[in-house]
């Protein structure tokens, strides 16, 4: 059925876009410590050498790494509110297919509206009844072919990301980080 196909697509955005989120985590988390590396090695350097510095090229370095630290930080705290708004979407189109379920089972006479909720219009091709989708679903859709036409179908059917090559999950990350 309309629910099921669209619980799960829901669910394999949800893993699609939770894989992404935790990799560009990593990434910042990796720059962080980074980071965090040169300043200490500034410290050790000054320390070890006072001499191989000006206080002002001390001062200059210092600040640019506190720099790049403040934007690790910033770009750290924007991805953890937009994950924080992806996972409200996730759960609130989670709760609205739920109820769609009931209310198509009780409601006989609103289930057409029921299903344009859930597209913007049915079409009826070949004998096969097919759903325009609407935000988010439509979305998910047009990421799907343009993912599909950068690199081809990126796994089998019901096949799980552990599955996926390497070079091809990394092909694709780069395709939706944009």
């Amino acid at each position: 059925s309309i629910i099921e196909w669209s619980l799960t697509k829901l669910r394999c955005s949800q893993e699609d876009t939770k894989l992404r989120y935790q990799r560009a985590l990593e990434i910042l988390q990796e720059r962080e410590g980074k980071a965090e590396k040169k300043m200490d090695d500034l410290i050790d350097l000054r320390l070890e050498n006072p001499a191989a510095f000006t206080p002002e090229s001390f001062e200059r370095k210092r600040k640019g790494i506190e720099a790049e630290l403040r934007d690790i930080k910033k770009k750290r705290k924007d991805r953890e509110a937009a994950a924080k708004t992806w996972r409200d979407g996730v759960l609130d189109g989670v709760a609205f297919l739920e109820g769609v379920r009931e209310r198509f089972e009780k409601e006989e006479d609103q289930r057409l509206s029921i299903l344009q909720e859930l597209g913007q219009r049915l079409e009826l091709r070949d004998k096969v009844l097919t759903f325009q989708l609407a935000d988010p679903y439509f979305s998910l859709k047009e990421a799907r072919d343009a993912m599909e036409a950068a690199v081809g179908r990126l796994e089998p059917l019901n096949c799980g990301l552990d599955k996926v090559q390497k070079d091809i999950f990394e092909i694709a990350i780069s395709v939706w980080s944009g």
